[in-house]
């Protein structure tokens, strides 16, 4: 019963009436190809023309079954500190996905938080991201849809070679800050620099949501 109790609903059903814990274990071991295919699904995930939080209720919703099929010590008695050491990988893990599949149009504050200390937890991540388009459709609400417009231009239907009209679009040209010197963001929009949001507090390490 403990057993069942520590799985999520879906693996608990399918393992029900297993006669005992070396038989749930061997089903479980049976599950590599399950661990494949989530693996890939969470590497073609990307945002597209998603907004931030459909996008992240989808990798959520992957990330969440991926770490059902993994099992944690939940025993405390580990004094070596590798318990929170894979916790903290694991977070990593997860941030790094939720910002590989982000728009380029994100590149700024992408790039400030693979450069936090301590490095941002995911639902810290998810947060800064969400309040930046806030800001941006605020300050200028022409901007709200930008996102969107991002993913059709890059899209293969509306590609650079897909009409004439798009070469009237010239690339900017890349803008550094004076103070990081991190490209994507001027000084005056510079979070080292200026602080980030009050209202965001870091949150604790979360093992793998």
């Amino acid at each position: 019963m403990l057993i069942l109790n520590s799985l999520s609903k879906e693996i608990s059903a399918r393992i029900l009436f297993a006669e005992n814990a070396r038989e749930i274990w061997l089903d479980l071991k049976e599950n590599r190809p399950q661990i494949f295919q989530l693996r890939g699904d969470l590497s073609d995930l990307v945002q597209d023309q998603l907004s931030i939080s459909a996008y992240f209720t989808q990798l959520k919703t992957l990330w969440t079954e991926l770490a059902s099929y993994y099992s944690s010590c939940t025993c405390s008695k580990c004094s070596c500190g590798g318990v929170k050491a894979i916790g903290e990988y694991f977070q990593m893990e997860y941030v790094m996905c939720f910002l590989m599949g982000l728009n380029d149009s994100f590149s700024q504050i992408r790039a400030q938080l693979l450069l936090m200390e301590p490095a941002p937890s995911i639902n810290w991540a998810f947060a800064l991201i969400a309040q930046e388009v806030q800001q941006c459709a605020i300050s200028s609400p022409s901007l709200a849809n930008a996102t969107a417009f991002l993913a059709r231009a890059s899209s293969p239907a509306h590609g650079p070679h897909s009409s004439s009209s798009s070469s009237q679009y010239k690339k900017k040209e890349k803008t550094v800050c004076t103070h990081c010197g991190i490209v994507g963001h001027m000084v005056d929009r510079c979070y080292k620099l200026h602080g980030y949001p009050q209202d965001i507090v870091p949150r604790s390490f979360v093992i793998l949501q």
